[in-house]
């Protein structure tokens, strides 16, 4: 009676919603409805993954049955990839309490603790001032991203900067860090890696030498060959936490590798060589998982 559009969803068990208020304004349902039509003009996309708390389940239950209703050719695209909420160690968040997180103020925290680590630094002790600065940010940018990717999303994540920012631990500045061990084998290898795979092919195809390979070595083999079905299973179940947890176990298995096999002063080239190209593909594998994931490398830590 008083103009305002509703839509009725009883059948569905979703109620009634409002869609136009009786002035002619609009809802955060009709906003989205909005939206997706002009995401489905420009991109014609397969699928509309949204990326938002678990609390609205409800209204992408509502979008989907009223795209539905309105017959719209993308109305099975919607898919809702519900998050828990992100909480401080102290409790969940509340605005009207003053218990909130700026994410600009906490970039800039853990940008800072990226930087203080720089300062102590050899490889970074000669860098310009504001490369130390840039590299602090993707640190930063690494453990926050990681932090939250590693959790499974249906769980609650309590954001611990400490351990967030842990350069030895369960981390993605831990990650970024195996990257930065693996390049710097290129820069004090005396040849380059193509020379290195043909050294291994030429030996071992003249009967030369053959390669023992270490179980540290075997259970790395085991990562990258299971690698390509990791990256499928984590998109096929939208669950970035399997490729984020891959990831870390890759780098951390490197990490016990890299500290305990000498890789370029094995006892022959065959051995040197199989070592950094085994290495390279290991960080082949980092840098691909963190293309993915987004999260940035840096080239000195």
């Amino acid at each position: 009676k008083d103009g305002s559009i509703w839509v009725d969803l009883e059948e569905e068990g979703l109620g009634r919603k409002l869609l136009l208020r009786s002035d002619g304004t609009s809802v955060y349902i009709t906003q989205d409805l909005g939206t997706i039509d002009l995401r489905w003009q420009r991109f014609k996309m397969k699928k509309a993954i949204y990326v938002v708390a678990e609390e609205q389940r409800y209204h992408f239950q509502v979008l989907k049955s009223i795209l539905k209703r309105l017959e719209k050719p993308y109305a099975d695209s919607v898919f809702h990839l519900s998050y828990a909420m992100v909480e401080l160690p102290e409790g969940k968040m509340k605005s009207r309490e003053g218990k909130v997180i700026d994410a600009d103020d906490f970039l800039d925290e853990l940008s800072n603790l990226a930087y203080n680590h720089l300062k102590n630094s050899e490889k970074a002790e000669s860098l310009p001032e504001d490369k130390k600065r840039k590299i602090a940010e993707e640190i930063a940018l690494g453990a926050i991203k990681f932090y939250m990717l590693r959790v499974d999303p249906n769980k609650k994540i309590v954001f611990r900067k400490e351990e967030a920012m842990d350069f030895e631990g369960y981390s993605g500045p831990f990650i970024q860090y195996t990257n930065t061990r693996i390049r710097s084998l290129s820069s004090k290898d005396k040849l380059p890696l193509d020379r290195r795979i043909d050294i291994i092919q030429e030996m071992l195809e003249n009967n030369e030498n053959s390669i023992s390979v270490l179980p540290e070595e075997r259970k790395l083999i085991k990562h990258l060959i299971f690698y390509p079905k990791v990256v499928i299973e984590s998109g096929e179940k939208y669950d970035p936490s399997i490729l984020a947890n891959a990831t870390y176990t890759l780098a951390k298995d490197y990490s016990r590798y890299y500290a305990s096999v000498p890789i370029l002063k094995a006892s022959n080239e065959l051995l040197v060589s199989w070592r950094r190209c085994l290495s390279e593909a290991v960080g082949m594998a980092i840098r691909h998982a963190c293309h993915l994931m987004n999260i940035p490398l840096p080239e000195v830590m």
